[in-house]
């Protein structure tokens, strides 16, 4: 199983405006004691785009902002759906019923295609692609040793995903978008989770524990000289990119424990979004 990183909060509220091109912003907040919404930043102010007895997750939103993916299924997190709806909420469409987790989902630069992640055949996490509109069933992408986690390069020819097949630590690949050609980007013992590119396609963020607890990385996007960008006490995950590629936005345990931005070379940290967590941007 790969490891998710969360964040528990009880509610969302956006801090003082910070200078990052992210805008609108997606979003997980906990409202309840069980219930997981989708919430969405514009000029900073806050919404709740979701809301029911069920669990809605993994946010996703379309080059264009105009459009979210996420995942939405009972409290269990099992059984989750594919769906889509507008960035204010309206016209909620399932794309994938489900019968099994699907635990991460990426849009590709078009808007033509998602690419996501769910048990296959072989019960191990596996990389699926879909169109947007549903109107053929899922490719598989990826067999074997599990793979999960997957985000398209700025220009839609690749895509970073984790994976277990080199052994027991989760390594992040890069494969095209037919799911050709995987490669390993860091040969590291530890756990190197959650990768997503630079709008440039020159850098990819991520998450490891390399030196304890995971903290935000940086490495080259054919995976060389990878520097560590936060030290802090508690998890820092969730790497996401604002839309001009200057900052990089994460989730953090820091005080105050929610969603934090940075510059892209780990300078001047500060929190943008309190109980968030798993931000995305266009």
């Amino acid at each position: 199983m790969f490891l998710v990183l969360a964040v528990v909060g009880c509610m969302a509220d956006p801090l003082a405006e910070a200078d990052v091109a992210c805008d609108p912003m997606v979003y997980v907040a906990k409202v309840s004691s069980s219930d997981e919404d989708i919430w969405i930043t514009r000029e900073g102010r806050a919404a709740r785009l979701t809301g029911s007895d069920v669990v809605d997750v993994n946010p996703a939103i379309s080059r264009d902002g105009l459009r979210i993916a996420f995942t939405s299924g009972p409290g269990d997190q099992e059984n989750l759906d594919l769906v889509l709806m507008n960035t204010d909420g309206s016209n909620r469409v399932i794309v994938w019923a489900g019968d099994t987790i699907q635990s991460s989902v990426d849009w590709s630069p078009d808007g033509e295609t998602l690419v996501f992640d769910q048990f296959g055949p072989d019960h191990a996490l596996q990389i699926y692609t879909i169109p947007s509109d549903g109107s053929s069933q899922p490719t598989q992408l990826t067999a074997g040793e599990p793979n999960g986690k997957p985000t398209y390069s700025p220009d839609g020819g690749s895509i970073l995903f984790l994976s277990l097949r080199d052994g027991e630590s989760q390594e992040i690949y890069s494969m095209t978008s037919a799911g050709a050609d995987p490669v390993n980007l860091t040969h590291s013992p530890s756990r190197d989770v959650l990768a997503e590119m630079s709008p440039d396609g020159s850098q990819i963020a991520f998450a490891s524990d390399r030196t304890g607890d995971f903290e935000i990385w940086l490495m080259n996007a054919d995976g060389s000289d990878p520097i560590r960008l936060t030290s802090n006490p508690g998890d820092d995950s969730n790497p996401t990119w604002s839309s001009d590629g200057n900052h990089i936005l994460f989730t953090s345990q820091l005080e105050p424990v929610g969603i934090w931005a940075m510059q892209r070379d780990g300078s001047n940290p500060a929190p943008i979004v309190k109980n968030g967590w798993a931000p995305d941007c266009p």
